[in-house]
């Protein structure tokens, strides 16, 4: 398969969120299928899902980011039932390139407002 200079262009295009800093990669639109019929029956059937494109971090967000986005209020702290791990993981630098956990979509959303 030969792709145009166009088309390599946008599917490895990649941007700076000024917001955060955090570097993202454009994803075209396309379809692609879901599902197997060699493994769970709650996979089946396997079916073609269309997808618009999107933009998406290329990275992990890390803790010294989520820290950062929590300093600002634009993001809320780590849900979690043993919380004392997490701040120990927030707390200690050696960490701070590790990536955020026990975030979920709706916690780092702050990019789309």
């Amino acid at each position: 398969m030969v792709l145009s200079t166009t088309l390599l262009s946008v599917v490895f295009s990649s941007q700076i969120l000024f917001k955060d800093e955090m570097s993202m990669i454009y994803i075209p639109a396309g379809q692609f299928h879901m599902g197997s019929e060699d493994l769970d029956s709650n996979e089946r059937p396997v079916y073609s899902v269309n997808i618009d494109s999107y933009w998406i971090d290329k990275i992990e967000v890390s803790i010294f980011y989520y820290i950062a986005c929590m300093n600002v209020g634009a993001c809320s702290a780590p849900k979690h039932p043993s919380t004392w791990s997490i701040k120990d993981n927030f707390t200690n630098k050696i960490y701070e390139n590790y990536p955020a956990v026990f975030v979920d979509w709706s916690q780092v959303n702050y990019c789309c407002s």
